[in-house]
C-alpha cells in the first residue's frame, strides 16, 4: 500500500510533465539544427548572396559613388529568382529552430531575411548607391554572426563577400582576414602586418558578445531527459524503506532475513532504476557527440 504523501508527490510529477507536453505541443515536431548545420546554412545563404551580387557586380564596383539605376537583364532575373528560392528554403529550416532558447538560430534567421531583402531589392529595381549600401549591411550582419557564434573561423564565402564590399568603397567592419585568391600579385608585400587585437566592438560602435561553448538543448532532447529523470526519481521514491526492516532483522535470531534478496515488485523497481541511470548516462554521451 503506497503512502499518501508518496502518491501525492508522484501524481504531482505526472501532472507537471503533462503540462510541459501541452505547453510545448507544436514545438516538439520542429526539427532542431546543430551548430554545424546552422553554419552550413549560413555558408549556403552567403553563397546565394554572392551569386546575386554577381548579377550586378560590374555596375556597383568602384570606390567612387555612382549614380543611376541598377539594370537587370532577363537572364539575371532568372538567377535572382533561383537564389531567392534557395534562401527561402534555408529560412524555413532555420525558422524551425529559431523558436528555441539558443540565439544562433534567431540571428541566422535575421541574416536570411536581410539576404532576401537584398535580392528582392535587386528584382524590383533600385539605384546603384542603394544596392551597394544594402549589400554592405548584409555583409556586416554576416560578420557579426561570424564573431558571435562561429568564433571567427574562416569562411571563404564571407571573406569573398567582405572583399567584394571593399571594392564598392566600404572598409571592413570586423577583424576578418581577407585573402582574395582571384588575383596574383607579382611583387611580394613585405609590409609588417599588425594582428588585430581581440575585441568585441565593431567600428560602428555595436558591441557584440562572443559565445564560447554555450549550452543549447533542443525541445526533443529536453523532454527525453525529463522523462528519464522522472522515471529515475519515481522508481527510487517508490522503493520500500528497508532501514526499518534491517533494524528488525538484527533483533531476529541470526539475522536470517537481513540478507534476503529483493523480489517481485521491489526487484522491478530496483532494476528500473539501474537501467534508467545507465540509459541516462549513455544518452548524455551521445548528445555530447552529436549535439
Amino acid at each position: 500500500m503506497l503512502d499518501k504523501r508518496k502518491l501525492k508527490c508522484v501524481l504531482t510529477l505526472i501532472i507537471a510533465f503533462g503540462c510541459l507536453l501541452i505547453l510545448n505541443g507544436c514545438s516538439m515536431v520542429k526539427p532542431s539544427l546543430s551548430n554545424k548545420q546552422l553554419t552550413s546554412e549560413f555558408s549556403e545563404v552567403t553563397q546565394s548572396l554572392l551569386i546575386s551580387r554577381g548579377t550586378v557586380a560590374k555596375q556597383v564596383i568602384g570606390k567612387k559613388p555612382k549614380q543611376g539605376d541598377v539594370k537587370i537583364s532577363s537572364a539575371n532575373a532568372k538567377v535572382l529568382a533561383q537564389q531567392k528560392d534557395k534562401v527561402s528554403q534555408s529560412l524555413k529550416k532555420v525558422s524551425a529552430s529559431a523558436g528555441l532558447v539558443a540565439q544562433y538560430p534567431k540571428a541566422l534567421k535575421k541574416y536570411d531575411n536581410s539576404v532576401l531583402g537584398y535580392i528582392t531589392l535587386l528584382q524590383h529595381g533600385t539605384t546603384i548607391r542603394e544596392a551597394r549600401s544594402e549589400f554592405h549591411k548584409v555583409v556586416v550582419a554576416g560578420q557579426r554572426i561570424n564573431i558571435q557564434y562561429q568564433n571567427m573561423k574562416q569562411n571563404r564565402y564571407l571573406n569573398i563577400a567582405t572583399f567584394a564590399d571593399q571594392t564598392s568603397g566600404y572598409k571592413a567592419d570586423s577583424p576578418l582576414s581577407i585573402t582574395p585568391t582571384n588575383k596574383k600579385s607579382k611583387k611580394k608585400d613585405n609590409t609588417p602586418v599588425n594582428k588585430p587585437k581581440a575585441r568585441n566592438t565593431l567600428k560602428d560602435g555595436t558591441k557584440v558578445k562572443t559565445v564560447h561553448g554555450a549550452f543549447r538543448l533542443s525541445i526533443g532532447w529536453g523532454i527525453y531527459f525529463i522523462v528519464l529523470v522522472i522515471i529515475i526519481i519515481t522508481s527510487i521514491f517508490l522503493q520500500p524503506n528497508r532501514s526499518n526492516d534491517s533494524m528488525n532483522a538484527l533483533t531476529e535470531s541470526g539475522g536470517a532475513t537481513l540478507f534476503n534478496r529483493p523480489r517481485g515488485y521491489e526487484l522491478f523497481l530496483l532494476r528500473t532504476t539501474e537501467i534508467s541511470v545507465l540509459v541516462l548516462a549513455a544518452s548524455l554521451l551521445i548528445y555530447n557527440r552529436i549535439g
